[in-house]
């Protein structure tokens, strides 16, 4: 039981570094000053993790 809790604190706190670390530096707001469309938007992003 202490177990199943401990391994979900940590599945928690995981999601919440990744989602977090995706709010900063992928959805950045610097992207609605350099893109006016989201297809723009979607080039952009797809081109830099495919190359990183």
């Amino acid at each position: 039981m202490r177990l199943g809790r401990s391994l979900w604190l940590v599945i928690i706190v995981k999601l919440f570094i990744i989602f977090g670390i995706l709010k900063v530096f992928i959805y950045d707001n610097s992207l609605h000053k350099l893109y006016a469309t989201q297809e723009e938007k979607s080039q952009f992003i797809t081109h830099n993790l495919k190359n990183y």
